[in-house]
């Protein structure tokens, strides 16, 4: 909703360029989510640290990751990529024929996917893997007094008990919240475009902004954070 009024108000939230040289850096409009940003970013190291703690539980405790866990991970993002793509593929002469050159663009990109996969499994094994959160996004965090509280540690309904007990790479999470702020952009975006407010290139430039700065502040606040333990 933020976004949206910034996009209706047609304030594309860049710093303008009216300041004299040597003047003090503008600060971002964007400064409360910024600030939010970080402190999530602080709780979610915290929560790692609190989960890698060794407590002679077999389930929880941390174990060193491995290139047979980077191998099988490497294996599960394939299966998921084609089947997404089969189903792409399947729906495709359904959908609006202004969607198919970028189905197209997509579905002629898996030699690029395979690049990004073998790239992250071809990685000198290094760090921990742990029980983490394994659902985790913006709808599992509570806002009260600019802190957060994470709820909701049962992961990913949809797949077998078994599987979301598994350890894993605490940037998991991390990854999965980075999607959840691109996710929020982006749904901003297509509420805008039925609407009808603003115009659809400073809405992007609005938005665009706004994801970077708080990812930003997210990844520094965690990075800070977790210093030098062996799970990151």
């Amino acid at each position: 909703e933020y976004l949206e009024r910034l996009i209706e108000s047609g304030t594309t939230g860049a710093p303008t360029q009216t300041a004299p040289p040597g003047d003090p850096e503008e600060p971002s409009i964007h400064g409360l989510f910024i600030e939010l940003g970080h402190t999530l970013g602080k709780r979610t190291a915290e929560l790692h640290l609190a989960l890698a703690t060794p407590s002679g539980d077999p389930a929880f405790e941390p174990e060193p990751l491995g290139a047979g866990d980077l191998a099988a991970w490497g294996q599960r993002v394939r299966k998921e990529r084609n089947a997404t793509l089969e189903q792409l593929m399947a729906v495709r002469s359904a959908l609006p024929e202004s969607l198919q050159p970028l189905i197209d663009t997509i579905l002629g990109s898996i030699n690029a996917m395979e690049e990004v996969i073998t790239r992250a499994t071809d990685l000198a094994p290094a760090g921990q893997k742990i029980r983490h959160h394994g659902d985790f996004h913006l709808g599992q965090v509570l806002l009260s007094n600019y802190d957060f509280y994470i709820i909701d540690f049962e992961g990913e309904p949809a797949r077998p008990l078994a599987e979301r007990r598994q350890k894993h790479s605490p940037l998991r999470d991390v990854a999965g919240l980075i999607r959840s702020i691109d996710y929020a952009g982006s749904n901003a975006l297509a509420r805008n475009r039925t609407g009808g407010h603003g115009d659809p290139d400073q809405a992007r430039t609005v938005v665009t902004l706004w994801k970077r700065e708080v990812v930003e502040s997210y990844v520094s606040a965690y990075a800070q954070t977790i210093g030098d333990a062996p799970l990151y």
